[in-house]
């Protein structure tokens, strides 16, 4: 059973629009900071939302109104937007994590973008002649960018934590790597379920409305989690440090 087309539609465009603004304000910060770390999640960002998301429209609940040149270029410009996601959450990682270059993460950062740079380019020749497997290669490379991220941020998170109660950490700092890392870990498994249904060819813009149902889903959840993140409100800032304000006055009692 297919989701109503208006909803479908409308957890892409919220979850477009949100995604933007963040990402908007993380490359503004970057222009200040001169930064690399905000710039390639901005980058991301805006990527998945103005490209990626509109695409995701054409490919999905538009795609009966399309011609089939409109469709093959939005598949070859849908997976284009997240080889630039998946590339910039790569460097980020490489940059924030893995400062010491050390071998392990140095294959994780290949495994986390170069499959599914080379797979697009198989996809910009052959376009859908090319079958499932570019598409599912480009989830897979989803799966690992996204696992090795999460797994990163908690692990630092964890870090945090104990330097907070110390008091040598800002809690809302703390907070916003157990979001991202979270958000990353959570997308994961969503990504690797997508890739188990490409490879059977249940693709992008297949109509199996359970995964194109799930990916808005998630997508307009992680916009969600990336404002809470990058962009929190004053009312969160607030509730996070309250929260940890009653923690230790507990803790201390």
């Amino acid at each position: 059973m297919h989701p109503p087309a208006s909803l479908h539609i409308a957890l892409i465009v919220l979850s477009g629009a949100v995604g933007a603004w963040v990402g908007f304000r993380l490359l503004l910060l970057a222009k200040r900071t001169r930064k690399g770390p905000e710039f390639q999640v901005g980058t991301a960002l805006i990527s998945w939302s103005l490209l990626g998301q509109p695409l995701a429209l054409c490919l999905g609940p538009l795609s009966g109104s399309l011609g089939s040149e409109v469709l093959e270029l939005s598949y070859t410009g849908y997976w284009l937007s997240w080889v630039i996601v998946y590339t910039g959450l790569a460097f980020f990682c490489r940059s924030v994590f893995d400062t010491g270059r050390s071998r392990l993460r140095g294959i994780l950062f290949g495994l986390s973008w170069m499959p599914g740079a080379i797979a697009w380019c198989v996809i910009v020749v052959l376009g859908t002649s090319a079958g499932p497997v570019p598409e599912a290669i480009c989830n897979l490379t989803c799966t690992v960018g996204f696992g090795w991220s999460g797994t990163e941020a908690l692990l630092y998170w964890k870090k945090l934590r104990r330097r907070q109660t110390l008091g040598l950490a800002d809690p809302v700092v703390t907070n916003r790597f157990l979001l991202w890392g979270s958000c990353c870990v959570a997308t994961s498994p969503i990504a690797f379920w997508v890739f188990t249904l490409a490879i059977q060819g249940y693709g992008l813009g297949s109509g199996y409305a359970p995964a194109e149902f799930a990916t808005s889903i998630g997508g307009l959840l992680n916009t969600a989690v990336w404002l809470l993140t990058f962009v929190p409100p004053k009312w969160y800032v607030h509730f996070v440090r309250s929260r940890t304000d009653l923690s230790e006055t507990a803790h201390a009692s």
